[in-house]
């Protein structure tokens, strides 16, 4: 997978990283330089992150925007008009460029690899999920009070037949985003794990 635009139009982006964040001022930082520092051979022009502010009333904004000067490719958005990871994205996705869609979390750390290997896939598939190492930022009483189960595979619910996946780690085709609805904004938890069940469902 090379850099190259796969489409016409200078306005768009084959990748666009949306970021939902909430007072995030003291974890944004560790994920942006993840993202800074990515290994892709894909050019400033080819994909951008967009960091949705969720209503913060810390300097999550302003520590996004610090970091314009190491990531061209940043936008930072309001998205405070509802409350709830599930709005941030659908903003998010609303105003991205791209014709791909990745989701991380504005408390997690991308692989230096994360860019081009969301690229890849999905330029073969659709809807794509990658797995969570756990042990990186949490320590083991946060372990014991919130598995993290996408380690080696999807995440399962019991009694349903259907796989999910969390949104810290999860790429989609702008238009199968749209053409679900996005994400369920009257869930304010689990709305991952709609979301995945609702796309497999199209």
């Amino acid at each position: 997978m090379t850099g190259s635009v796969l489409y016409e139009g200078h306005a768009k982006k084959m990748l666009s990283v949306v970021i939902a964040a909430f007072n995030a001022e003291q974890v944004l930082p560790v994920q942006l330089q993840a993202l800074a520092r990515q290994r892709t051979q894909a050019s400033v022009q080819d994909w951008e992150v967009v960091v949705c502010d969720n209503g913060s009333t810390d300097a999550t904004m302003r520590v996004a925007r610090e970091f314009t000067a190491v990531l061209p490719n940043l936008r930072v958005i309001d998205a405070s008009e509802r409350p709830g990871p599930a709005h941030a994205r659908n903003r998010g996705a609303e105003v991205a460029r791209g014709t791909h869609l990745a989701f991380c979390d504005a408390d997690d750390e991308v692989a230096e690899d994360w860019v081009d290997q969301m690229l890849r896939v999905l330029h073969h598939h659709d809807f794509v999920a990658g797995r969570f190492e756990p042990n990186r930022l949490n320590d083991t009483r946060t372990l014991r009070s919130r598995p993290l189960d996408q380690q080696t595979g999807l995440q399962w619910t019991p009694g349903h037949s259907l796989p999910h996946a969390g949104a810290g780690n999860m790429g989609i085709r702008r238009d199968v985003f749209l053409r679900v609805g996005g994400f369920n904004e009257h869930i304010l938890r689990l709305e991952d794990t709609d979301f995945c069940w609702r796309v497999q469902m199209l």
